[in-house]
């Protein structure tokens, strides 16, 4: 599950709300009153771009709306498309001044969204939920979303200003963040060569077999060939459920070769997705951030001075993965 937080370069509520409708399939307008100046630009947004547009009370029984919605999406998707993404908006507090409270709007969402999710009928699968992170039921969406395991983009105004009772407000990332019940997640950046891919073993066989190849590391397919360290791919993937997992390598830069080999091989034993993640780099210090955890078996790129934690991998105290992956884990259960 992936949680994006981002801010419209515009501070009106227009904009954003124009970019969710658009980015969406299907925009839920969960709403007391939807004659509200929000809610008429919600649904003109909807029919402007030719999207579902679901109209919802926050009132009735739960599965009765979600079978009603559920049928009205299978007749608009079954067939034409395998997943769809969601635009959670309505009232926010200040437009209902009271009627509900957050909580209130937050169990009603999450109890739709549940029964829509799980509904065994849906014939399609809910890739994502976006939201324009407002009070009130756009903030429930949010929280539905990650509650649910569900990739979540939370897209405010500029400033990440919301309105509540009082009125507008401005916040901080860190502030939403609170506000949403979301914990941030340490970032983890594991080198390759040594750690996650055995370099040596490959190097000296190739010294075995061609004593004549004075680097083998220059030679075509070198990289990509090269073997898993023991565990390295289970306790990577065990790592991305507690921590934003990064792979950050420094290149031979006498075989421009390995820029494209490194990628394939990430690719062929991580996984596309964890492309997005790769940082090739020379000086490792670069990457800042005093919370975050670099695991590398050299010093030689600029390991020591790395700002966060330093775990030396095949040191003493770090020898192996299995070590390495119990120490981690349990750090994370104390951050």
């Amino acid at each position: 599950m992936q949680f994006i937080l981002e801010e419209d370069s515009d501070a009106g509520y227009q904009q954003r709300t124009e970019v969710n409708v658009m980015l969406s399939d299907v925009t839920f307008a969960i709403a007391i009153k939807f004659d509200s100046s929000g809610e008429k630009l919600t649904k003109s947004l909807a029919l402007k771009h030719n999207k579902l547009y679901v109209p919802v009370t926050p009132s009735g029984d739960i599965l009765d709306k979600a079978n009603k919605i559920v049928a009205k999406i299978n007749q608009t998707f079954n067939g034409v498309k395998h997943s769809i993404s969601f635009n959670i908006a309505g009232n926010g507090i200040y437009t209902m001044k009271g009627t509900m409270t957050q909580e209130q709007c937050d169990i009603f969402t999450y109890e739709l969204l549940f029964a829509i999710v799980n509904h065994p009928d849906l014939k399609v699968k809910i890739k994502s939920i976006r939201s324009g992170g407002q009070t009130g039921f756009d903030e429930s969406g949010v929280k539905a979303g990650l509650k649910l395991g569900i990739d979540t983009t939370a897209y405010y105004p500029k400033g990440y200003k919301i309105r509540d009772l009082e009125g507008d407000k401005i916040q901080s990332r860190e502030e939403v963040f609170k506000r949403l019940g979301y914990r941030q997640k340490r970032k983890i950046f594991c080198d390759m060569d040594g750690v996650l891919c055995d370099f040596l073993d490959s190097y000296l066989m190739w010294k075995r077999n061609h004593p004549q190849i004075e680097y083998p590391q220059s030679q075509f397919g070198f990289f990509s060939n090269l073997k898993p360290i023991e565990n390295s791919i289970e306790s990577f993937k065990e790592l991305e459920k507690y921590f934003d997992v990064y792979i950050l390598t420094r290149p031979s830069i006498y075989n421009l070769m390995c820029y494209t080999e490194k990628a394939d091989w990430i690719n062929r034993h991580l996984g596309f997705p964890v492309l997005e993640n790769l940082i090739i780099a020379c000086d490792k210090s670069l990457v800042k951030g005093v919370n975050n955890i670099l695991i590398d078996d050299t010093v030689q790129a600029g390991q020591l001075d790395f700002e966060g934690e330093f775990i030396h991998f095949g040191s003493e105290k770090f020898p192996n993965w299995k070590v390495i992956l119990k120490y981690l884990i349990e750090k994370s259960n104390i951050c």
